[in-house]
């Protein structure tokens, strides 16, 4: 966690980022469209399943860096 918080974003941003909407469909269109630009995101919400929360959460966790949504 550590050396993920000492290295900057282009912006001059510290760590990881969260990125919180206002819907789940909008957590998918954004995770989908930051996958397909190679910036690895996961969609994690409340509507999720006990399984694809767990499996998402350990997705996130094996990420070197990430973003989480």
């Amino acid at each position: 966690m550590l050396r993920e918080y000492n290295n900057k974003s282009s912006k001059g941003f510290p760590g990881q980022t969260i990125v919180f909407t206002n819907s789940r469909r909008k957590t998918h269109q954004i995770s989908d469209y930051l996958t397909k630009k190679r910036i690895k995101s996961a969609a994690y919400h409340g509507g999720l399943s006990y399984f694809k929360k767990k499996k998402e959460l350990k997705k996130i966790l094996q990420m070197e860096k990430y973003q989480q949504l």
